[in-house]
Formats: C-alpha cells, sequence, structure tokens
C-alpha cells in the first residue's frame, strides 16, 4: 500500500508495518491555460509547472530511479522551450542566460540516460532472442560498469552545477515585471504566432531529410519535440479534438524518429566501448562479435524507417494546424 512517496509494508503473519520512503518519478502535469491570460500569464503559468517537475523528481533521481532521470531531463527541456517559447517580449539577457543553463544540466546526465536506454532498449531485445550467448553476456557487464560510472559523475556534477540554485533564480525571473513591450498580449495572439514559429522551423529541418543522413532526421526530430512542448503548453486554449488530431500525426512522427536515433546511437555508444582497451584479444573478440549482433539485429529491423519518416513528415505538413 502506498500513500503519497510514503509505501507501507505488512509483512504476512507479523504485526505492525514498515515504512519506506520511495520516490517516484512524476511526469509533467497539463498547464493550466485561459483564454482571459495575457502573454505573461500564461509564461508565469508555464514556467512554474516547468519547475514542479523537475523538483519533484529531484528525489527520484538521488534514489538511482531510471525513469526519474528521464522526467527530469524532460522537464529541463521542456522548461529550455517555455523561456524561448512566449515570444520577443521574454527574450531578454537574464533568460537567454537561464536557457543556456537548462540545457547544460540536461547534458549532466545524457551519457547515463544514453546507456539506460541502451541496456532496456537496445541490448535486452538482442539478448532475450540470444539467449545465454557468452558474448552480449560480457558486453552486459562492461555496459553496466560504464552507466554505474557515468551515474555516479553525473550525481557529483548535479550537486556541483547547483540545481536548486538555478531552480530559484528561473522561479524569481518568472515572477519578476522587467518584459519587453508586448508581454501583455492576449495569450492567443501568443500562441498562435509561437506556435507557427516553431512549426516553420521544423519545416525547415524537414528539407534535408531527402538525403537519409542521420543527422538531418536527428536535428527534425529535435524540432518536432520542442513543437509538441510548445503545442502542450497551450492545449488549454484551443478545441481537443482539433489538437488531438495533430498531436497523432506528430506523435507517429516522433515514434518512427526516435527508432532511428536508438540505432544510431547504439552505433555510437558501441563504437565507443570497443575503442576502449580490452583486457584481451579474447575480449575484444568477443566484443566485436556482441557488437555485430546487436546492429545487425536493429538495422535489420530499421530498414524503411527513413522512408516511412518521410511519409509521416509529409501527413504531418499537410495536417490541419490547429492554431491557425
Amino acid at each position: 500500500m502506498t500513500e503519497g512517496n510514503v509505501e507501507i509494508i505488512r509483512p504476512v503473519h507479523e504485526r505492525g508495518a514498515t515504512v519506506r520512503l520511495v520516490h517516484r518519478p512524476v511526469k509533467a502535469r497539463p498547464v493550466r491555460l485561459n483564454e482571459d491570460m495575457t502573454a505573461e500569464d500564461g509564461f508565469r503559468v508555464a514556467i512554474l509547472e516547468c519547475l514542479a517537475q523537475i523538483s519533484a523528481n529531484i528525489p527520484a533521481v538521488r534514489a538511482r530511479e531510471v525513469e526519474g532521470v528521464h522526467q527530469l531531463r524532460v522537464g529541463l527541456r521542456r522548461l529550455h522551450t517555455a523561456l524561448f517559447g512566449f515570444g520577443d517580449p521574454f527574450r531578454i539577457a537574464t533568460v537567454k542566460r537561464l536557457r543556456r543553463r537548462t540545457k547544460g544540466l540536461a547534458g549532466i546526465f545524457g551519457p547515463a540516460r544514453d546507456l539506460d536506454v541502451f541496456l532496456e532498449d537496445v541490448f535486452s531485445p538482442v539478448a532475450q532472442s540470444a539467449n545465454g550467448n557468452e558474448a552480449l553476456s560480457f558486453l552486459k557487464t562492461r555496459l553496466e560498469d560504464a552507466r554505474a560510472k557515468e551515474w555516479n559523475e553525473a550525481l557529483e556534477k548535479l550537486d556541483e552545477g547547483g540545481l536548486q540554485e538555478f531552480l530559484d533564480e528561473v522561479a524569481a525571473t518568472a515572477e519578476g515585471k522587467s518584459w519587453g513591450k508586448g508581454s501583455g498580449a492576449p495569450i492567443l495572439e501568443t500562441s498562435a504566432r509561437t506556435l507557427e514559429e516553431s512549426f516553420m522551423r521544423a519545416r525547415k529541418r524537414a528539407r534535408r531529410i531527402d538525403r537519409g543522413e542521420d543527422r538531418d532526421f536527428h536535428r527534425l526530430r529535435i524540432a518536432l519535440k520542442k513543437l509538441r512542448y510548445t503545442a502542450e503548453f497551450f492545449e488549454g486554449l484551443y478545441k481537443k479534438k482539433r489538437l488531438d488530431e495533430y498531436l497523432g500525426h506528430l506523435r507517429k512522427l516522433q515514434d518512427v524518429l526516435g527508432a532511428m536515433h536508438d540505432v544510431a546511437a547504439a552505433r555510437q555508444t558501441l563504437l565507443r566501448l570497443t575503442a576502449e582497451e580490452p583486457a584481451s584479444a579474447r575480449s575484444a573478440s568477443q566484443l566485436a562479435y556482441a557488437s555485430g549482433l546487436i546492429t545487425g539485429w536493429h538495422e535489420s529491423r530499421a530498414t524503411g524507417l527513413a522512408d516511412k519518416a518521410r511519409k509521416k513528415w509529409k501527413q504531418l505538413n499537410h495536417a490541419e494546424q490547429f492554431w491557425r
């Protein structure tokens, strides 16, 4: 039984209960905006909701919860988008500086998160299909050692990075009044303008995907992530049916691009591990063999993903923009 972040454990045939703290990852809550708000009102509400998600996940991160790190980084990326996504009146020097820091803080757990994803989504399916493979067992040990090292380093950097001081400064800035001209504009005007800007940035990134380069698909993926966060900030201002239809197209494209990114990231992770000096020639052979198994398994399933991504982009590009 759980009550909030406290788990109550009642052993069988014993009286009493053991109480243990459970640090649960926290997902983003809906941003409550309404048509009567100004851009300044919306900016403040969105920023404070992002801060709430980040703060709520710090205990889970310190408890080494994998999903906690994911949600902490989502919160920081959402904050990075929100600090930009309400238009020119809020793009003052202080906000720009804070926005740069969100990227640096999210990057602290980047390597650890990459290895979490690799083990769960890339390594595990291959290991299950080749149960008991000695080379894969050897690789798993290397991966787990590397992940433990990255987690330890990230937690040290989290303390050194002054996260709580940063969050306090963002909160104080959000409550400030030093915005540029236009901060009092109706929120609907702001939302339509910033959603259009975000969509046009994604469209610009999509121009290069016919080349078939991983980096071009990755850049589109990042642009679409920002478009989705921006849409979610303003979702309370628009008709749900139109919004859901649009986000449906967007999420399907994101799923394809995410699968492509996992394959590309797997290659980089394996290259990094194999570049390290192995203990022996046999170890090198095992590592190379396991890497080949994983790369081949995933690339065989990635066939056609680029064409699918282009098709999904066309569908999104021609979908009705709910903000227009």
